[in-house]
């Protein structure tokens, strides 16, 4: 199921994103709060428009 982003996604969205971004080949080290500062730089932005996908459980 595709459906538009919610501000509630943002916490699993960051978690999300320091799994895909953390591995040794980025040379980086997201912790949690950074990456909420990080997304919430797009979200926040008046023309972002975002969608989360997720599976049907």
């Amino acid at each position: 199921m595709i459906r538009p982003y919610e501000e509630s996604d943002l916490a699993q969205c960051a978690k999300i994103f320091r799994q895909a971004f953390s591995e040794e080949d980025w040379g980086c080290a997201w912790t949690q709060e950074r990456a909420e500062l990080y997304l919430s730089d797009y979200v926040n932005n008046p023309k972002f428009v975002g969608f989360v996908s997720e599976d049907a459980v």
